[in-house]
Formats: C-alpha cells, sequence, structure tokens
C-alpha cells in the first residue's frame, strides 16, 4: 500500500491545506503528512519483523487505493474539501489506508483519535459532532452499534446532523431501523453495506440503502432489514461457487471475488502468481440476482446430528425486534446467544422460540451490556469466550434459588408459560428428548458437577423429584465445600478463575509506581470522567487492576447503590442495591472473586466481583461504618459495627467465627493486622484500642478520646490517631514509644511514603497534611484550604514520590512527598470525605456531589512543546476575555440569562441577578427554571421566554448546549 502513498506524495506541495487532526480528549495536535505516513510504515515494519498475520502487501503497479479512491471520491461518496473524515480503523487494518488516501485525495479534514476514546461511545460521538462536524464514518457494524440510542437520536440522525456517509464493513450489515430516522428519509445522510476481504485490500462491493417512498422498511431481501452485497466496484466482480468450484446463479454457495487488476499479494506469496479469484470462506445466496451474506462456512456445526447455522440463529434472535444485537457462538461444545443487558428476557426467548426448531434452540442465553471489539473494531470473540467463562463462581445455591431456577428453565425449554406444578411431568407438558437434554446441561453446570440420574428423572419422573434429586447434591456441595457454577447475568471482567485475576490496591497499605518517563516540570491535573452514583459518595475507592492491566473501580454510595466501573472510561459494568446507605469502604478475598462491603442497614454484604450478585450477608445489630479487612490466610473478614462490636467471619460462608466487645464504644474505624497475621489492632468510638491474637486478647489501652482514624501497623510500632490532635505510637507488646500533637482533631487514617526510609503521612482537621517519621519527629506539613479527613495517597510517578491529598471542601493537591511542596491541584465541585487511590497517573475518588471522579496526572510538556509559554499565555487570555464579557452584559442588564445543561432531555435556563458563571444547587434566589424540550435546547432564544422571566430582558442570544 505504502508504494501508492508515495506515489500520491508528488501530487501535493507543502502549501497544500491538508488538514489531519489528532485529538486525545485535552489536546488537538495538526500532524503533518509525512508523521501519518511514518507511523503507518512503523506499523507495517512491526507486523513483518514479527511475522503477524493478515499483512497485506498490495502490488503497486495496480494502483489499488487510488482506484478505489478514486472511484468512491468520484462518483459515490462525492467527497470535497469541506467533508470531515473519522479514521475508524488502525493503522494496521486496511480500510484506514482508504480514509487517508480519501482525504489526502480530496484535501478533505482527517480526524484521528486515540483508542480509549473509541471504547467510549458516548465520548466518541460527542468528539465526532459536536466538536468536529464529521461528514463521513466507515466502520464496522460493532462500533457502529455501541453508539447509544439517545445519542444516535439526537447527535448522529438528527436533522441538524453533520453526518452525509455512514459506510459499514467488515462484518454482516446489522438488523437496524435506519428509516426511522427523518435524515435519512430524507437523503441527508446515506448509508452504505460495504464487503470485501484483507486478501483483496479493501473494499471489493457497495450497496447504497434504499428506501421506498413512503415507507418506514429498508427493501428487503429473505431477512429482516437485510442490505444485499451490492456491484462489485471498477474491475472488481463477486461469483458464487459450489463446493466443486461451479459458479452458479441460484441458492447458496462461497463467495468469491474476483479482478484482473486489483491484485494483492499475502505474505510470501510469488508477485509473478498472484491469484485473480480469491475464495472468502463466507456463505452467500443469490436471490433475483442479487448476492445476499448467509455467514462464514465455520459457522455451520453439526448439532444433535443436524447442521444448524449460527448465523439463522442470531437473525431469528434480532428479528424479535427486542434486540439491537445478537451473537451466537460454541464455547465448550455448547451452543450460545449473547443479546443486549436492556432486554427483556423472558419475554424474548418466547418470541424466539416460537421461530427456532429444537436444534437451534441455544444451551445459554446471556446478556451483555457491551460487546468487546478489536484493535479493528470487529468482535473480539477471545474475550467473547472469557464472558462466558466468567459465569462461574463459587456460591453455592439455596433452595429457593435452584427452585427458581429449575421452574425458569423448566417453562423456557418445555415451550410451556405455566409454571411447573409439583407432579407435573417434563415430557406431558410439553418436553422432548433434544430439550431434555438442554436443561440436563443447564442444571448441571448450575449445580457445577455432573447428575448422571437427573435425564432419568427429568424424563420419568415429577418437578418435585427432580427437586429433590438436586438438592441432595447440593447438601452433599455444600458439606464437601466443592464449587458450584451458576450462569447469570454477566460483564466484561475477566474471568475470576485465572489465578492473577485481580492485583489490589489499597491506599493504606499499598503504594502505586507508574514508570512513565516524567521529567522535572510541571505536572496539570485533569478530569477523565466522573459517574453518578446517585447520593453522596463517601467510601474510598477499592482498585482492582484486572490482568489485562486495566482498572476496576468498587464502590458505593448513599443512594445504597454499589457498582463496579470501568477504571478507563467511567462506565458502569454492574450495580447491586443494598438495604440501606454505604459508607464503608470495600475489601476484596485473596481470590479476587469476593467484594466485601458494609452496610447502614446492619449487613456485611459478600458480592461477586463478576456481576454484582450478592453471594452472601451477615447480621449484626447495628450500622456498618468500618471498611472490612480480609485476613492474610484469606480465611476470615474482620470488621467492626456501631453494635460496639469486633467481628469475624467466614470469607467463603458468611459464618461468625468470633465476636468481642473491648469497648463501650461503636468500632467506626477498621481493623488492620501486622505482616504475619499473628495480631489484629482496632480503635472504637469510646477511645479504647486494643490487640488482640489467636489466644484473644493482648492488650487495650483506653486513649480518653474517639478513634474515628484506623490503625497502621508496620515494622515493630503500631500507631493510632486520635480526635484529641494526638498520634500514639505504641510496640506490639504495649508499651507507648511515642506521641505527636498535632494542632486539630485527626479523623484521616494513615499511609506510608514509598521512599526508604518510610515516613508517615495524615491528615488533620487544623487544614493540614503532616509527614512525620514512624519515632514521631515532624519532617513536614503542608496547610490546605479546609479540613482534611480523608487518607493521603504515596506514590512514584517516574523518578519522583509523591503524595496525592484532599480536604474536605474538594481541594486536591498533588505535593512532593520529601519536602511538601505542592506541584499541582484540582478543584471537585463537592465536599470529600471520600480517599483518592492512584493507578498509573490516575487518581480515583468519591464526592458529596454525587459522582466518582477519575482525574489525570499529565506533565505539561506533553500538552505542548511550549508548555509553560502557552499555558500562563492561555490563562491570562482567558481571564481577559472573561472580564470583558462580564463588564460588556454587566452594562446591558443587570439580569443574566444563562443555560446549564441538566441531561439529554432537558435544559434549565438561570436567570440572577448577579454573576453568570456560578450556579448553585438549590438555584440561587430570583431565578426562573424553564423546562426546554429537545431538540430546541440546539439552540435557544431567550427572547421567547422572556414573558417567564421575572421582567423583560434586552439581551437576546444563542447558546448551544
Amino acid at each position: 500500500m505504502f508504494e501508492d502513498f508515495i506515489n500520491l506524495k508528488g501530487a501535493f506541495s507543502e502549501e497544500d491545506n491538508i488538514s489531519i487532526i489528532y485529538y486525545d480528549g485535552i489536546t488537538e495536535r495538526k500532524l503533518s503528512w509525512n508523521s501519518v505516513m511514518s507511523a503507518s510504515f512503523q506499523v507495517s515494519q512491526i507486523f513483518k519483523e514479527n511475522n503477524l498475520p493478515n499483512l497485506v502487501n498490495v502490488d503497486p503497479v495496480k494502483n489499488n487505493l487510488e482506484l478505489l479512491t478514486s472511484l468512491i471520491y468520484g462518483s459515490i461518496y462525492n467527497v470535497t474539501g469541506k467533508d470531515v473524515i473519522f479514521l475508524a480503523a488502525p493503522l494496521s487494518f486496511d480500510p484506514a489506508a482508504v480514509d487517508i488516501y480519501l482525504s489526502l485525495y480530496t484535501k478533505s479534514t482527517l480526524i484521528i483519535l486515540p483508542e480509549i476514546i473509541k471504547l467510549n461511545p458516548s465520548q466518541l460521538v460527542q468528539i465526532l459532532f459536536q466538536k468536529y462536524g464529521t461528514s463521513i464514518i466507515q466502520c464496522t457494524p460493532s462500533l457502529f452499534l455501541s453508539f447509544p440510542e439517545t445519542v444516535l437520536t439526537s447527535l448522529v440522525f438528527f436533522d441538524k446532523t453533520t453526518l452525509r456517509i455512514l459506510a459499514l464493513g467488515g462484518e454482516a450489515f446489522p438488523s437496524f431501523d435506519f428509516m426511522r430516522f427523518g435524515s435519512i428519509q430524507e437523503g441527508r445522510v446515506s448509508v452504505f453495506n460495504l464487503y470485501g476481504i484483507t486478501e483483496m485490500s479493501c473494499w471489493a462491493s457497495i450497496e447504497k440503502l434504499c428506501f421506498e417512498s413512503g415507507q418506514r422498511e429498508v427493501k428487503r431481501g429473505k431477512l429482516h432489514n437485510e442490505v444485499s452485497l451490492g456491484k462489485g466496484l471498477s474491475e472488481t466482480s463477486l461469483r458464487l461457487r459450489d463446493n466443486t468450484g461451479e459458479e452458479i446463479f441460484h441458492g447458496f454457495g462461497e463467495i468469491f471475488i474476483e479482478s484482473a487488476n486489483r491484485l494483492c499479494y499475502v505474505d510470501d506469496e510469488d508477485v509473478e502468481e498472484v491469484p485473480s479469484s480469491r475464495a472468502t470462506g463466507d456463505v452467500g445466496e443469490l436471490i433475483n440476482g442479487k448476492l445476499y451474506f448467509r455467514g462464514r462456512n465455520d459457522e455451520i456445526i453439526k448439532r444433535f446430528g443436524r447442521k444448524v447455522s449460527i448465523t439463522k440463529l442470531e437473525s431469528l434472535a434480532l428479528e424479535t425486534g427486542l434486540v439491537q444485537f445478537a451473537v451466537g457462538l460454541i464455547y465448550g461444545g455448547k451452543l450460545y446467544l449473547l443479546i443486549n443487558e436492556n432486554t427483556e428476557k423472558k419475554e424474548f426467548m418466547r418470541i424466539l422460540l416460537g421461530k427456532l426448531d429444537s436444534y437451534h434452540v441455544p444451551d445459554h442465553v446471556l446478556q451483555l451490556r457491551n460487546f468487546p471489539r478489536t484493535a479493528h473494531g470487529k468482535l473480539d470473540m477471545k474475550a467473547l469466550h472469557k464472558v462466558i467463562e466468567s459465569q462461574k463462581n463459587l456460591v453455592v445455591p439455596s433452595s429457593d434459588e435452584l427452585k427458581s431456577f429449575l421452574q425458569t428453565h423448566w417453562c423456557l425449554y418445555s415451550r410451556n408459560d405455566i409454571p411447573p406444578k409439583m407432579e407435573d411431568n417434563f415430557i406431558l407438558v410439553g418436553g422432548n428428548s433434544i430439550s431434555c437434554i438442554q436443561l440436563a446441561t443447564v442444571a448441571e453446570e448450575f449445580i457445577g458437577q455432573p447428575c448422571p440420574e437427573f435425564l432419568d428423572i427429568l424424563m420419568n419422573k415429577s418437578f418435585e423429584d427432580i427437586l429433590d434429586y438436586l438438592a441432595l447434591i447440593l447438601k452433599d456441595i455444600s458439606d464437601s465445600n466443592k464449587p458450584a457454577i451458576s450462569t447469570y447475568q454477566t460483564n466484561l471482567l475477566p474471568s475470576p478463575r485465572e489465578r492473577q485475576f485481580l492485583e489490589l490496591f489499597r491506599s493504606k497499605n499499598d503504594c502505586a509506581i507508574f514508570d512513565e518517563n516524567y521529567s522535572d516540570g510541571s505536572l496539570v491535573i485533569m478530569e477523565e470522567w466522573s459517574c453518578n452514583m446517585n447520593k453522596c459518595v463517601d467510601a474510598s475507592p477499592l482498585l482492582v487492576k484486572t490482568h489485562e492491566n486495566y482498572p476496576v473501580i468498587f464502590i458505593g454510595s448513599h443512594s445504597k447503590e454499589f457498582s463496579a466501573i470501568n477504571g478507563l472510561t467511567g462506565e458502569k459494568l454492574w450495580t447491586t442495591n443494598l438495604g440501606g446507605r454505604i459508607e464503608s469502604s470495600a475489601a476484596i478475598s485473596k481470590c479476587g472473586k469476593i467484594i466485601y462491603i458494609g452496610c447502614y442497614d446492619g449487613n456485611l454484604y459478600a458480592i461477586s466481583s463478576i456481576n454484582g450478585s450478592i453471594l452472601w450477608e451477615f447480621k449484626t445489630d447495628g450500622e456498618i461504618k468500618s471498611s472490612p479487612f480480609v485476613s492474610n490466610c484469606g480465611k476470615s473478614v474482620f470488621f467492626g459495627s456501631h453494635d460496639k462490636y469486633l467481628y469475624s467471619v467466614c470469607t467463603k460462608f458468611g459464618k461468625l467465627k468470633w465476636k468481642v466487645k473491648y469497648g463501650n464504644g461503636s468500632v467506626f474505624s477498621s481493623p488492620a493486622a501486622t505482616c504475619d497475621g499473628a495480631l489484629l489492632f482496632s480503635g472504637s468510638l469510646d477511645g479504647t484500642v486494643s490487640c488482640i491474637n489467636s489466644e484473644g486478647e493482648k492488650w487495650k489501652k483506653k486513649l480518653g478520646n474517639p478513634i474515628f482514624s484506623s490503625p497502621l501497623p508496620f515494622d515493630d510500632v503500631v500507631v493510632f490517631g486520635c480526635v484529641d490532635g494526638c498520634i500514639y505510637g505504641f510496640d506490639f507488646a504495649g508499651n507507648e514509644v511515642f506521641k505527636f500533637f498535632a494542632s486539630g482533631p485527626i479523623f484521616s487514617s494513615f499511609c506510608l511514603t514509598t521512599n526508604s526510609p518510610r515516613k508517615i503521612l495524615f491528615g488533620s482537621h487544623d487544614f493540614h497534611l503532616y509527614c512525620i517519621k514512624p519515632e514521631g519527629s515532624q519532617v513536614w506539613k503542608h496547610r490546605f484550604n479546609s479540613p482534611i479527613y480523608s487518607t493521603p495517597f504515596a506514590f512514584k510517578l517516574g523518578s519522583r514520590e509523591l503524595t496525592a491529598a484532599v480536604s474536605t471542601s474538594g481541594e486536591l493537591r498533588l505535593l512532593n512527598a520529601n519536602s511538601g511542596d505542592c506541584l499541582a491541584t484540582y478543584s471537585l465541585s463537592g465536599e470529600v470525605f471520600s480517599s483518592p487511590v492512584v493507578w498509573a497517573n490516575k487518581i480515583f475518588v468519591g464526592c458529596r456531589n454525587n459522582m466518582v471522579y477519575c482525574l489525570s496526572i499529565k506533565g505539561t510538556e506533553s500538552l505542548h512543546p511550549l508548555k509553560g509559554l502557552f499555558l500562563a499565555a492561555g490563562l491570562l487570555l482567558t481571564v481577559i476575555i472573561i472580564f470583558i464579557i462580564c463588564q460588556f452584559l454587566c452594562s446591558k442588564t443587570n439580569e443574566i440569562p444563562r443555560v446549564r445543561t441538566i441531561n439529554r432531555q432537558r435544559a434549565e435556563i438561570y436567570v440572577t441577578d448577579n454573576s453568570a458563571f456560578v450556579f448553585k444547587d438549590p438555584p440561587p434566589p430570583y431565578s426562573v427554571i424553564i423546562d426546554v424540550p429537545p431538540p430546541a435546547y440546539d439552540s435557544i432564544d431567550i427572547d421567547n421566554y422572556s414573558n417567564l422571566l421575572p421582567k423583560k430582558i434586552d439581551l437576546q442570544t444563542k447558546m448551544g448546549i
């Protein structure tokens, strides 16, 4: 391909207006033609040097790209220099070459975004359409279907969309009702189906969607919303051949792509002997002269002695009209169907079973929040296999769960909506031999071990007999502690069966190290994402790193919600509603499969890290605000309760091991143990601190004032913080070794620095963050603008030793851990009692404005070569402009209208008699709130709403949301 680019380069001079923009979500850079070519060439070299598959070399004599681009440019897309093209494919995927070539050929703008943005569909669409006004997108159906419905309506296909061309290729064309959008009905947006293979780079055929006048339905072939593969592009043809290689003109066969001129050679093929006809491996069907895609050859399988088409299963699932995405696959010898999470599964299965024969009925139907994609934008089948594997956990189902499971699947496989009676027989109510096998299979997977007598009982005895049989097996499992398997809801976390599935970072125990080579330049903190937890977030994040090296955040809020959040995108992977408010921070089992969290309803919950299901709960007689602590051996979880007891509970089954009351106050702080696990320390709100070993209480001390801070044992000392402002240090025998006095109460827990010798960090209500030595002498202290309740976090950034800390007013600061000097600040829009956690260059923290934040640390040199100068100049210019605007507006009117977005369905106009640039909750006095329905809020004329305001507004303005 690169020879084509080199040939093209001569057509341009340095003065040509070629616009290539790279935007990372924060900084925009304009790239040169040479830099893009260099990156493309490097990708090619990596593939060659590492013998990676699918490296395609295009014979430069044939000018493949120029031929393809000129055709698309000239007669199909009608691209001009005003168009904005999104480079959706990575440089290792040949469609990227078409986008680049098309942009250079027409001198249009090319937008390049990093993969992390492509993984966040909402952010991606906002950047493409709100920031850049993208007009041409060529991408896979998987990427397109990841766009949320609200975004499609409000940004992609709405009346004023900038989009002209949507071309989908690389996968089967989606079953999607495009006609419901007026912009497509009226022809302002054209939708194309692209088809081709890598070995005949790049696109071989194209078909434009056509709509019947006045109808809301795509012209179709045999299946729902089906679109043909269209006609071959110039000098290219598509043919259908049978198993003998003979061309056929109706019915089914394998699709071949042929061209005498568009020749490619792959890997070690002889350039002089490149075939002019390539088998695609795709099954096609000719209907009335039109060719339709019917799936892959390897998607036709044998099941129960009959041929079964996975593509047919997917198509019939889409025909129900209840799912937007359906993927069938074979895993472990079982047929799985994966569908959207928000589908009403019971109704979907009722309709689907009416369309399927017994051989096509899937063994399992799983619902996913997201469908993982490869770097090329296609479905990631390996990741889907991990999703299926992640269904397995170690919980023995209860008798009620067993009965509910059996009732649901009895109705499903017997095709009978009436719940079974105890005396019912499966065959007599509609089951058959095939459905008996299917039900037996899922029952064995639910139980977690073979059930040899199940099939015989199912076919010959009653529902009650089946329940009794399975209950006996469950009892045996429970007695012998054998694992069970459940197949319920899923998300995209990797399989928990891998021993290295999770790696824990805890702010009070461990430090994060980020090895990127940051220089000694200035640092800045920027928001990457925020996630709404619906009420105040006082808990601290539990950060878990998957074996694929991306973070997952586990955290709860006062809304009773406990969620797993993708640390890269801010998207909730799952949410579980507990019985009360959540202030406790979470802990995780040693295997990474179970999350432990305390709740205001007095329960300690054990929750599956994979899907959020509640595995067990342990009831106490008071609120649990203490964060649980898992023993070093992993068999016990320790926590305190407001019923004044310290508890030890079995991590696996939630059974009480012991409880002890060592004072007359509630236990708010979290317990902590020595490295060898021999000693456990805790403090209570009556000022009692204690040390417990395997024989019971070793010693306790009465400090006289409440203990909110969690103890920190290290080396041969344990440290307690007290609300009297004193830090107490004891040796493990209970002897006091030092005291340190701060100037205010201490609620913050402790953190150790990363450098050696390690020092102790903590915050105080005297507005200071302190750093002291283990013997109690002060190293430094740093003053914030408000009290510090939360725990600081120590970490390394390159060669720097840093500390992240946040005050109750929401001011987060990065400090030099050696000197206490402030290196960067960031202000959150709410009070903060949550402790920050750092992973790589990202800071995660909760806030009382209902949000969990991810903030990124960046060196200013990474923002621009003239870092300091541009940053300072930009800030100064911004201040000047804001001041001038304020002066101008104030001279016009005393009341300034502003618009604030609430969500995609609503905007609010605030009219105040003071600053227009500060919004508060509740709204300021003398303000009027006006609901504006979409899409009106895209452009709001304040004058239209003047009759609703306190008095006539002279200022007319249009404000984009």
